[in-house]
């Protein structure tokens, strides 16, 4: 049975198809082992079985993103299957297919331009090979964008440019010689979504701490909303006095983005259906080895019942109450609250909150009223597994 009064006419499936990854990111959502050792792929089944659910007949508006680990070291034969059995069932949905782009193979690549309707990467910088070496890895991912750039010149190319204390020390500065440097084609652009890093190296040494009665996680922050918002209105000024505007920051530089736009999946119930690699059902994919926030297994349920539980519910009834919290600000209806597994404010200062109220007041001051591009395809965490 499925939740009552809930508008499923949009709705973000991601798939998570492996855990393994070839980068070393210190705060990865997926466990340091995991990713070294865990060989499991998503089975096919299970998306024709994700299919037959009653949600898909409501959607009018979906967007399917598989993910990892990283999907340039599965098997290729395997991962151009999966990628097909979706379109078939899913025509008309839009489509992307994660990855960190650190030495993707060119049958990869052609997979990857052939399907995906954006190019959907998540980026900061304490990223790194597995010897430890960030400029071999900014290399590489520079390459690759100017790859896919020069190939592919209708797609948007969205990074995540997760806010850490990696990129905070690596500093405003050098983070925009580095994206300046990039070749891209005339009228070529990349669309910066900042975001909030999340210490999971924190988190899991404190056992997963979350809410007891929905078990929504209580996630601890890599960086506070101040230092996070001061660093990305210096980014644009900085950005602005060096005449770098193909360089797009649409949290401030577009004034009436989709509140799932302005961050990574500002509501996540009803809105987020995520499958781990072994199956497990959740409402985000960052959430997929948080026990806690399972609703069920695809292997051994059926969608519905999953979305039928009462976890779900709970889930879903913590969003509104803290929706409800947010209501009477004069930026909800843009915001909705900003990332609600994320804290309303941190310890006891309220001049930021989750939605970085900040930058709507900056694009006020700057009489921002130009329309965003209008698409559905909400960035994705957790790009490179």
């Amino acid at each position: 049975m499925l939740p009552r009064n809930y508008d499923f006419s949009k709705v973000t499936l991601t798939i998570e198809v492996c855990k393994a990854c070839n980068v070393y990111c210190e705060n990865c959502f997926l466990a340091y082992e995991n990713r070294l050792r865990d060989r499991r792929l998503f089975k096919k089944e299970w998306v024709t079985k994700l299919a037959e659910s009653r949600i898909f007949q409501k959607c009018e508006d979906l967007y399917v993103s598989i993910l990892g680990g990283e999907l340039s070291i599965v098997d290729q034969d395997y991962l151009e299957d999966l990628v097909n059995h979706i379109k078939t069932l899913w025509p008309d949905c839009s489509f992307s297919m994660v990855s960190n782009f650190f030495n993707s193979k060119p049958r990869f690549l052609d997979l990857y331009l052939k399907h995906s309707d954006v190019v959907e990467t998540t980026f900061d910088f304490g990223r790194q090979n597995l010897n430890r070496n960030r400029d071999v890895f900014l290399a590489s991912f520079r390459q690759y964008i100017e790859e896919l750039a020069r190939r592919g010149a209708d797609l948007n190319i969205d990074i995540n440019f997760v806010m850490n204390r990696q990129s905070l020390e690596y500093g405003v500065d050098a983070a925009l010689d580095y994206f300046s440097s990039f070749s891209l084609p005339e009228g070529g652009r990349l669309l910066l979504k900042f975001d909030h890093g999340i210490d999971f190296v924190t988190f899991r040494a404190q056992g997963m701490p979350h809410d007891r009665r929905s078990g929504m996680p209580m996630f601890p922050l890599d960086l506070g909303y101040g230092d996070y918002a001061a660093f990305v209105a210096e980014f644009r000024r900085k950005r602005d006095a060096r005449d770098l505007s193909w360089i797009v920051v649409p949290q401030i530089d577009f004034a009436d983005q989709r509140p799932d736009d302005r961050f990574f999946f500002t509501k996540g119930s009803g809105r987020v259906i995520s499958l781990s690699s072994d199956g497990f059902v959740t409402t985000n994919p960052v959430f997929t080895e948080i026990p806690s926030t399972f609703l069920g297994n695809i292997a051994d349920m059926k969608l519905d019942e999953c979305l039928g539980s009462d976890r779900y519910f709970l889930a879903y009834s913590r969003e509104q109450r803290r929706a409800m919290e947010c209501s009477s600000c004069e930026y909800f209806e843009r915001c909705e609250g900003g990332s609600l597994f994320l804290p309303k404010h941190l310890g006891g200062d309220t001049s930021e909150c989750a939605g970085i109220k900040s930058f709507f007041r900056l694009q006020e001051a700057e009489g921002i009223t130009h329309r965003s591009p209008t698409r559905y395809a909400p960035t994705t965490v957790g790009g490179e597994g």
